[in-house]
């Protein structure tokens, strides 16, 4: 079988610098990478892929391998290393089976990644433990976006806590009054349990007398002693909790008496990513994004500008759409954005199998493979 030729041959790109504050983009017209229109104000250079066509100088744009070409063998062993595998599929099919034509083809697919982020707010107390306070500056306090937060790497997602300068404070300790110590939740203040032998403890300054039980009614001991189980204190034993004191440490500001205040900016990064492959290929999107095709095209700025003059107008058409649906984002900055288009190869196997054609694809440069009607799909089927 004849070797299919590559989509995309070798072609050179050149782009000429026009103007030393203005950001020329690359676009593909037949094949060929050129220079689109440019973004007044953008003084950011280009990506380190374009970088010797940004110096003026002419350079070959990466080989485009040609997609594969496979064999019966070949066919047949992707197959195989794919049934085992897979949980209960026979091999026996793929063993027996006659591969009639083997079909190469190609698909491209488009990837945008825009790398935001997004501020909040939030203001925070923690126990002041007479930590030196940062000095507070002449200028006013900045506004979240004016804090300088750098990610500490690009299209990842990521959270970052900062604490905004000119807002920290000590105050006293709204829950303790500034006390360093609270009441006793557990006992009440009164040092210990309830006594529930003698008057349940209602009254912790009185007398204690012992109650006995004599014919279903509840009597004062005639002797007028006190209450052997409190002796008189109206406390069975002190307080596991504040172990007798009446008191424990505040749970705040934990008794200091002092609280620390500050606002705090949370940074949180995301890299939302969409993806779009051409239709036709009869495999689902899902298994062509997780393919491994080869980069014939790749772009990274502050600020993508849509591809226009590729040679599949479906690639124009997904890269004009999502970067305009990445463009409306509110609440939120764009930082980086990173447009690719991949080139996938797939190779549709057409077979007989007890007299019934059958096929499935081989796609990727890792032969990866996808036979939804294979017939034996479980074990236990009878061939």
């Amino acid at each position: 079988m004849a070797e299919s030729q590559p989509l995309l041959g070798r072609k050179s790109l050149t782009v000429q610098e026009r103007d030393h504050h203005r950001q020329p983009y690359l676009t593909f017209t037949d094949g060929i990478c050129q220079q689109g229109p440019t973004r007044a104000g953008n003084q950011q250079g280009p990506s380190t892929r374009h970088q010797a066509a940004w110096n003026g100088q002419s350079r070959g744009r990466a080989n485009v391998l040609p997609p594969p070409s496979l064999n019966e063998d070949q066919a047949r062993e992707a197959l195989l290393s794919y049934i085992s595998s897979t949980c209960c599929w026979s091999a026996g099919p793929a063993e027996r089976m006659v591969i009639k034509d083997i079909v190469p083809s190609s698909t491209f697919s488009y990837k945008l990644e825009t790398f935001m982020e997004s501020r909040a707010i939030r203001t925070v107390s923690e126990p002041y433990e007479g930590r030196p306070i940062p000095l507070v500056t002449t200028r006013a306090t900045p506004d979240p976006w004016e804090v300088t937060v750098r990610a500490t790497s690009l299209f990842e997602n990521s959270t970052q806590e900062v604490e905004i300068p000119n807002t920290v404070s000590i105050k006293s300790c709204h829950e303790c009054y500034g006390k360093g110590f609270q009441e006793c939740d557990e006992c009440n203040g009164r040092g210990g349990d309830k006594c529930t032998m003698c008057n349940r403890g209602d009254s912790y300054r009185s007398r204690h007398r012992q109650i006995v039980i004599h014919h279903g009614h509840n009597r004062v001991n005639r002797n007028g002693g006190d209450c052997s189980f409190c002796n008189g204190s109206g406390r069975r034993q002190a307080c596991s909790r504040c172990h007798g004191n009446g008191s424990t440490k505040c749970s705040t500001c934990k008794g200091t008496s002092q609280l620390r205040t500050s606002v705090k900016l949370t940074v949180t990064r995301i890299n939302n990513t969409d993806f779009i492959a051409g239709e036709g290929t009869g495999i689902p999107l899902k298994l062509i994004k997780r393919a491994r095709g080869q980069v014939v095209f790749e772009e990274e700025l502050s600020r993508v500008n849509p591809i226009t003059h590729f040679q599949d107008q479906s690639i124009n058409n997904a890269s004009s759409q999502l970067i305009a649906k990445h463009q409306f984002q509110p609440n939120k900055k764009i930082i980086r954005q990173r447009q690719s288009v991949n080139l996938v190869p797939i190779s549709q196997v057409r077979c007989m199998y007890k007299g019934a054609p059958i096929h499935y694809f081989v796609y990727g440069f890792d032969n990866k493979v996808y036979a939804p009607d294979y017939p034996a799909q479980c074990c236990c089927t009878i061939l």
